[in-house]
């Protein structure tokens, strides 16, 4: 009993967590839920809703004609992947200290980007077809990221210690598919 007692964390110790959760009380961490909303619209927003979009269309869309998918998928990017790009480009820009931490993204990726965009508006054929096999290839690494990155602020979020070790730990079961990408476009042209 008396070994128990010494060795329980207080309720007003704080744990060493990275960034995300420095300085949060363990009884805190413990009590706060891990759901941003609730199960349900975390489980939707964070992959849900493009599986069941997914199973949809392969059980129903014949592909006769592709028109008004293209529309539904640009109507929404609007609600979907423009505010996630221009979230990530304010946390990115918001402080100098983010811009020194990254450079080359703050400011040399933007130059570099505006040359590929131009070089594929003045050499279309030569430029564009590698910009996009680019693009192609960059997705499934950037998603598999993101799948770590989401994993990792739950894993915060229920109270778990989240060091070096489990973040390159946990990276290789979610990379999978971006190795996959060469082999796919090889096959579908």
């Amino acid at each position: 009993m008396a070994i128990q007692e010494l060795t329980r964390p207080l309720s007003d110790q704080r744990i060493d967590l990275p960034s995300l959760t420095t300085g949060v009380p363990v009884a805190a961490a413990a009590a706060r839920s891990p759901y941003f909303v609730n199960r349900w619209v975390d489980a939707m927003l964070i992959g849900g809703l493009s599986i069941i979009t997914w199973l949809g269309l392969q059980a129903f869309y014949t592909g006769a004609d592709t028109k008004p998918l293209v529309t539904i998928a640009l109507v929404l990017s609007l609600f979907v992947n423009f505010p996630h790009f221009s979230a990530t480009v304010y946390r990115l820009y918001q402080s100098s200290e983010h811009t020194r931490q990254f450079p080359v993204t703050a400011w040399g990726l933007p130059f570099i980007i505006f040359g590929a965009v131009f070089a594929c508006f003045w050499q279309p054929e030569a430029v564009a077809p590698y910009f996009l096999l680019l693009f192609f290839f960059w997705s499934p690494y950037h998603y598999s990221g993101q799948t770590v990155g989401i994993t990792m602020v739950y894993a915060r979020r229920c109270g778990f210690p989240i060091g070096r070790r489990e973040r390159l730990g946990s990276r290789p079961s979610c990379s999978p598919p971006s190795s996959l990408a060469p082999h796919i476009c090889r096959k579908t042209g």
